[in-house]
């Protein structure tokens, strides 16, 4: 429905993400709201309707029911959360991942801060349980990576901004460090050979 891609990307990986879909024939539709999902296809806002017979539809994050419901203090659809990331006005109650944002940052909804803040809290909690004072959550950004297919992937880091074949061998080097198991090591190298 936005106007630009990859928004929180830099705007040179963007625009390099636009000609490699127009080199693999992929047409992007950019400030299009789609209103209706069809047997024959999906109407947009202007009227269009695009035929096609296999609908796979990726939207933003969006509010889980559940955090809806709660009567805590948001921001958006966001439980608000302190340095500690308890939950605002709470002192047992916390909040982590896409559903909390912080009040001096808006975490980003990403698998990156969620582990950050998992980590954060099983400790914090530990320090807590050991009669310890806990330290406030600093998060750390450590970049940006996304696959945008043929083997090419973008990388939007503090110091580099890459994109290609050799991004995508990054990319897929550090999808695999961030496996916990042998076994899902193993089924993921697998299914890559």
């Amino acid at each position: 429905m936005a106007d630009p891609i990859l928004a929180a990307f830099d705007a040179s990986l963007a625009s390099y993400t636009m000609r490699h879909f127009r080199r693999q024939k992929i047409e992007v539709l950019t400030g299009s709201k789609v209103v209706e999902i069809a047997r024959n296809g999906v109407r947009l806002g202007d009227g269009r309707m695009l035929p096609c017979e296999v609908v796979v539809w990726s939207t933003g994050v969006g509010p889980p029911a559940f955090v809806e419901e709660l009567d805590v203090p948001k921001v958006k659809w966001k439980i608000l959360v302190d340095a500690f990331l308890r939950v605002k006005g709470e002192t047992n109650i916390f909040a982590a991942g896409d559903c909390a944002t912080g009040e001096e940052i808006d975490y980003p909804a990403t698998a990156q801060v969620a582990q950050q803040e998992g980590y954060y809290l099983g400790k914090a909690l530990n320090r807590r349980a050991r009669g310890q004072a806990a330290v406030p959550f600093r998060y750390k950004h450590y970049g940006m990576l996304a696959y945008i297919g043929s083997n090419r992937a973008l990388a939007d880091l503090a110091t580099v901004k890459g994109k290609g074949l050799g991004t995508w061998l990054f990319w897929r080097s550090a999808y695999f460090t961030k496996l916990v198991s042998t076994k899902n090591k193993m089924l993921v190298l697998v299914d890559w050979l």
